[in-house]
Parts: structure tokens; sequence; C-alpha cells
């Protein structure tokens, strides 16, 4: 697990001295950096510090994780999500997306809604087609779409893997390299276009912009921080996490916002709502959240505690059933698949996947039972690195909770996606074709333009059938 024991991650709290100077770095334990917050370092400890640095110094390579190990996990994370693009379906979902995409770049219109919501109405403003039809413009392929979804996935562990190289130790940063990028939840929602997908990145940038104002106030990082939450909200309603998590960060005192930054960022996001407003004013329809009542989230959660229990999943083989829904019959033959395919979603389902659970399962007691009641009894004004990666990990899994509880529908298993980093770290510090999972299938009332340019017609399972009348929403039938 990533057990935040002590390391040779050198981020530690600063104190100030007399005489004008700064005082050397020190990293105290875990024991003094939570139950001793206003802890005085001794000469002794400082000058052990000091022998540690210069140890480091020496022997640079002893923090660095394993070269040759993270290159490799990173190729097999890579090739994974890239054979899931080149095989990847559609389904409706997609088609909503899709046509967003199409419309920018084979007619030039740019639609000001995002997608449909699960709770009514469509994700406000226009990032979700500006995000999808600009591959378009360079590969007119749906699964072009799909490339910047990788890129995001590799830019959010990239920003992430930088962060912990701040705060932890380089077996801790190996382990989270396992449990987060060669997750299968996140190699799943990394080759195909879909809203969450997406939101990994944000869920970094999040991350790494707190970090960056943990001390004091910053103009840029609060400015990204709060640019990254309202593009994800564009995106998708799960950004309300981030949303909860910044307030409760704010509360706490590890994250010191500056205020000009804020504004500044909550502007440029005005101005980008203002055609989404404008149709709104004319249409209220298209405005989230018509279905569902606040707080059924919490209702439906009484009696199984659904939205906990996702982020245990998170860091385990406990798969939703679309992603252990295994198809091999267009590779291996209809015999195999009837002794392979079946058998295989039963070893996962029942097997692998409630076994998996163990591991997070103990971190998580371990993490909370060590930090919780500390957290939840003080607020740090000024953190050190490791000390401040426990409290961000905490409250924003709190956040998820609460989130889980004010949503006005039930919880789904892409809800909190987007902080899927602060689920593993407790532990740590069917949508392709491809011969193994079942194909994912569309069907239209009529053909469209938009099937041949983008070449879903080709290799997507995407069925015309006049009796359908489902039609993406924003999609002309011509």
């Amino acid at each position: 697990m990533i057990g935040f024991q002590e390391s040779q991650a050198h981020d530690g709290l600063r104190k100030p001295a007399t005489g004008g100077t700064n005082a050397p770095r020190s990293t105290p334990s875990l024991h003094a950096l939570h139950n001793q917050p206003d802890v005085a370092y001794t000469s002794s400890r400082m000058a052990v510090n000091r022998t540690e640095v210069a140890e480091e110094r020496r022997v640079p390579e002893a923090r660095a994780a394993p070269r040759a190990f993270t290159a490799a996990a990173l190729l097999a994370g890579l090739v994974v999500s890239a054979v899931m693009v080149a095989r990847a379906q559609v389904g409706g979902d997609q088609l909503h997306i899709l046509s967003r995409g199409w419309l920018l770049a084979a007619r030039g219109v740019l639609v000001h809604v995002g997608t449909p919501t699960s709770a009514g109405g469509d994700a406000p403003g226009d990032f979700t087609g500006l995000l999808v039809g600009a591959p378009l413009l360079v590969w007119m392929d749906y699964r072009a779409t799909a490339v910047p979804v990788v890129l995001f996935h590799l830019a959010a562990w990239l920003l992430l893997d930088g962060l912990l190289r701040r705060t932890v130790g380089a077996r801790e940063r190996v382990l989270f390299l396992v449990l987060y990028w060669l997750n299968p939840w996140r190699l799943y929602f990394s080759g195909h276009v879909w809203d969450p997908n997406y939101l990994f990145l944000f869920g970094a940038l999040h991350a790494v912009t707190a970090y960056a104002s943990r001390e004091r106030p910053r103009f840029w990082p609060s400015f990204l921080h709060v640019l990254a939450i309202g593009l994800a909200f564009q995106l998708h309603a799960s950004a309300s996490v981030l949303l909860i998590a910044s307030a409760l960060l704010v509360w706490r005192r590890y994250l010191h916002p500056s205020w000009a930054g804020v504004t500044v960022a909550a502007a440029v996001l005005a101005a980008s709502l203002v055609p989404w407003a404008l149709l709104a004013l004319h249409d209220p329809a298209i405005l989230p959240g018509h279905k569902g009542f606040p707080l059924r989230g919490l209702v439906a959660n009484l009696l199984v505690p659904r939205g906990p229990l996702l982020l245990l999943r998170y860091a385990s083989f406990a798969l939703p059933g679309r992603m252990t829904d295994f198809d091999f019959t267009s590779t291996l033959g209809a015999g195999v698949d009837a002794w392979l395919g079946r058998p295989l979603h039963d070893l996962v389902d029942v097997v692998v996947g409630p076994l998996s659970l163990v591991l997070p399962g103990l971190g998580q007691l371990w993490f909370w039972r060590t930090h919780g009641g500390q957290l939840a009894r003080q607020s740090v004004p000024r953190a050190s690195g490791r000390s401040w990666l426990i409290g961000y990990t905490a409250w924003t899994l709190v956040a998820a909770v609460v989130s889980f509880a004010v949503s006005p529908t039930t919880v789904m298993m892409w809800q909190a996606l987007i902080v899927l980093h602060a689920a593993v770290i407790p532990v740590a510090c069917p949508m392709y074709r491809r011969g193994g999972w079942k194909a994912l299938t569309a069907s239209m009332g009529h053909d469209h333009p938009m099937l041949h340019d983008l070449k879903i017609d080709r290799t997507a399972t995407v069925t015309i059938d006049p009796s359908v009348t489902w039609w993406p929403d924003v999609l002309p039938r011509n």
C-alpha cells in the first residue's frame, strides 16, 4: 500500500528560523506529523535529515522509480489502450457525442450544449463539441475521437507521478503506477469516447494545482484549479466531486486559493457559457436536473452503501458486468466461446473480483484508522508534502461520498472516476470488438452521412432499423 511510511522524500515542513534565514528542510515521522502538529525539531533530528539528504545526493537513483519497469508498464498500458481504440465500438452515448464532433468537423456547426445527462437535460457549454470535433478535423474516423482520451490519461499519470515524486518514495510511486496506470477500470475507460473518460486529466489537474497552493495563494494554480473544475462540468456532472473536494480543502486549510485567480477563471468560464445560457432562455428543457430528486443517492444507499463500495472497487478487479461480458465468438468460434466466455465471466465476477477487494479494503481500513481521527480534529495551515497528500486523499474521498449522497440519481459506476487516483492512493501511497468483450451495438431509424464519414459503418455494429425511433439528440436527420 502507499503506506505513507518514512521515506527518502524530503518535502518536509518548513519551519521559520530566527535571523531572517530559512531553516533546513526536515522530514518528520508520520507519528510526529499527525500527533504533534507544532513539533519542534531537535538539532540531532535535523542532523540526521541532513545526512539523509547528503546520501540522496550521492546516490540519486535511490529515489528514482525503476526506469525500466516504469517504461515497460507505461508501454503496456498504452498498447492495451491502442488496441481498444483500434477496435472500439459505438452505442447510443457515443453517437450523441460523435454527432456533436461531426457537426463541427463536417458542417462547421458548433453545438452549444453537451451530451444528455442522467438527471435530464444536457451538460452545459460547447466544450464537448470542440473536444470531439478537433481530432475529426485531422482524421475523419470515429476512432480519432478516442486518441485524445488516451493522451489525457497519459497526461494525468504524468501529473500525478510528478506530485508523488515530491511527496512519497520510489516504491510507493511504483505501486501507484501499477494500481493506477494498469488499473483495469482506467484501462477500460481509456480506449473509447465517452464523457467520463476525459475526466481523469481534470482530476489530476485538481490535485496538482491544489498542491501548488498548499502553503500560500498563487494566481496561476488557482486559475487552473477553477478552470479544470469548470471545464470538467461541461463534460460531465460528476465533476461535482471536485467542487465539493475544493470546498473541503479550503475549509481544512489544505488549499489556499488566490481569489484573483478564482475570479478570472470564473469570468472565463462564464464567458464560455454565454451561448449556452442564451439557448437555455429559449429552451429550458436543456437545463440539467429534470429527473430524480435531491439526496436520492443517500436514500438508495441506506441499506447497501453502494457509493463507498464503489471507491473500494476502483482499486480492484470487482468490475461491472459490462466489463466482464466476454465474447470470443468472432476470434475463437462459438464452440470455444461456449466453454470460455461464460466461465471466464463467472471466474472474474464471483471469485477474482470479491477476493481482490481484500487489499483495498485493508488499505482503506488502515488509512482511516491511522489518519481519520486526527484529520477530523484539526486543520493544517502549512502541511508538508506527505501530510498534505494524506489530507488531500481523505477529504477528496469524503467529497466523493457527499457527492454520492446528494446525487439526484442512483450511484453509477462512473460517478467517481474523476478521483480514481484518490481511491487507489490508500492502497498504493463492453465497448470493444477485439475478441474478448462482447461488442456494443446501436440501432438508428435510417442511414445518415455521419455513419459513412466517420467510418462507423465499416467496423462498428450500428444497424439501421426503420422501426427504431431513437436518434442522437443534436444530429439532423439528413
